[in-house]
């Protein structure tokens, strides 16, 4: 099997991002806002006249995120980017949900949240056992008619992951649940709780270790490492016959791609028991990074490791320490 890549991704050198955080529109400076790379511990907040400074390191494919209250969180186009840009972040507007007693829409509040905790936080231990801060800012709807339960945030949703021992700030930008369908779209922001933690550090550590085992930052880190059959992964075609490294990823320079031809399955095997997941694309060439990032635009994932939500999630600059092993 021959793969041909037809588009490169933008290299960028090690540089001082530098621009204005305005408003879509009105170009009005947005004060305060939060400039951020997705899922880790490393960012900045622009001053009150909009403007931010921003180190990348050119090692990096993590993205970087805007995100200020009342606003949608955005990702930076850094193929555009000069040396002072104007960043345009689109005002959060909603339609004024008519006041209704509890329940009158046909669900109660109750069941709202508990809908809401599942699918967005997850179902597995360390999803059950995180805690919402600010639930009460969270804009819960239901449309009786259309069965669809849809949520609302001006401001970050503030997640304790307990068991994981990390505070996550999720910029939502979209949420709506149906019988059949669960989608949502936003970015996170991680900052690490081990010292303030109730639990022992040998506690979390073996939480995470189990949390990251299996994952799709997992996966992906073995997959660019050439690791996968080392760490338990196999993946195989339609038709389940194994696929070969050189079948699956494109090396282009330094970078590297998953190709995806509609549907690959993935078997990995944790302790004693096997799992299946699955990775969902069209023809089409995701890029990944030795920390574990991919293009969630071009892939969907299904299976065992679609369970995982924010519950389970760690940031990209999580790695297995010598108390783990």
């Amino acid at each position: 099997m021959s793969l041909v890549l037809l588009v490169y991704p933008f290299s960028l050198k090690a540089q001082m991002l530098k621009g204005y955080l305005v408003e879509e529109g009105t170009h009005k400076k947005i004060a305060h806002g939060s400039v951020y790379f997705q899922s880790m511990p490393k960012g900045t907040t622009a001053n009150a006249d909009g403007y931010f400074e921003i180190s990348v390191d050119s090692t990096k494919y993590i993205p970087i995120i805007v995100s200020a209250l009342g606003y949608y969180a955005t990702e930076l186009n850094l193929k555009e980017f000069n040396r002072i840009h104007t960043v345009s972040l689109k005002p959060k507007v909603y339609e004024l949900a008519e006041v209704t007693v509890n329940g009158a829409d046909g669900m109660s509040r109750k069941k709202k949240v508990e809908l809401f905790r599942s699918e967005l936080l997850g179902e597995t231990k360390n999803g059950r056992n995180c805690q919402i801060v600010n639930l009460d800012k969270v804009d819960l709807r239901y449309n009786k008619a259309r069965k669809v339960l849809t949520a609302y945030c001006d401001e970050p949703i503030e997640v304790i992951s307990t068991n994981l021992a990390y505070k996550i700030l999720f910029s939502l930008n979209h949420f709506s649940v149906s019988e059949d369908s669960v989608s949502f779209e936003g970015y996170c922001y991680f900052q690490d709780l081990i010292n303030l933690s109730r639990l022992d550090s040998s506690t979390i550590y073996r939480n995470r270790k189990a949390a990251y085992l299996g994952s799709k930052m997992h996966f992906v880190r073995s997959l660019w490492r050439k690791e996968l059959r080392k760490n338990g992964f196999t993946v195989y075609d339609r038709n389940y016959k194994p696929i070969a490294y050189e079948d699956l990823v494109v090396e282009s320079d330094s970078n590297k791609f998953l190709y995806v031809d509609k549907v690959l399955q993935i078997s990995h095997i944790k302790g004693l028991r096997k799992y299946a997941s699955g990775i969902v694309g069209q023809n089409d060439f995701a890029l990944i990074d030795p920390l574990g990032y991919y293009d969630y635009n071009r892939i969907d994932w299904t299976g065992y490791v679609f369970r995982y939500r924010l519950g389970d999630l760690l940031p990209y600059d999580y790695h297995l320490i010598k108390a783990e092993k």
